[in-house]
C-alpha cells in the first residue's frame, strides 16, 4: 500500500479511532473523492469534527439525569438499558 496510500486513507483512520457515528459515510467520501485535494481535507475535517457532547464525558451531563456507556463513554439516558453507539448491553451489575 506504501505511504501515499497510507496518507489517502488518514481521514477515515481519524474517523474509526474517533469511532464517528457515520465513519461509513466518511470512508466513501475519503475513497471516492480524496484524489481531489478539497475531498480529502473535506473528509479530514469532517472526521475530526465534533461536538463536546459527542465524547461522553459524564461531567457534563452529571446533572441531567445522563450516564458515561461502561463500554465506550458515550453519554446516555440514565435508563438506558444498551449503547446505541456501540451497542453494550448494560445490566443492572455495570450500571
Amino acid at each position: 500500500m506504501g505511504v501515499v496510500g497510507v496518507l489517502y486513507l488518514v481521514p477515515s483512520f481519524v474517523a474509526v479511532v474517533r469511532q464517528r457515528p457515520n465513519m461509513h459515510t466518511i470512508f466513501g467520501v475519503n475513497l471516492l473523492l480524496g484524489w481531489t485535494v478539497i475531498g480529502w481535507i473535506a473528509a479530514l475535517l469532517w472526521a475530526l469534527a465534533g461536538r463536546e457532547h459527542d465524547r461522553g464525558r459524564p461531567s457534563l451531563w452529571s446533572t441531567s439525569g445522563r450516564k458515561p456507556c461502561p463500554s465506550c463513554g458515550h453519554s446516555l439516558h440514565k435508563n438506558a438499558r444498551r449503547c446505541r453507539y456501540c451497542g453494550y448491553t448494560i445490566t443492572a451489575k455495570n450500571t
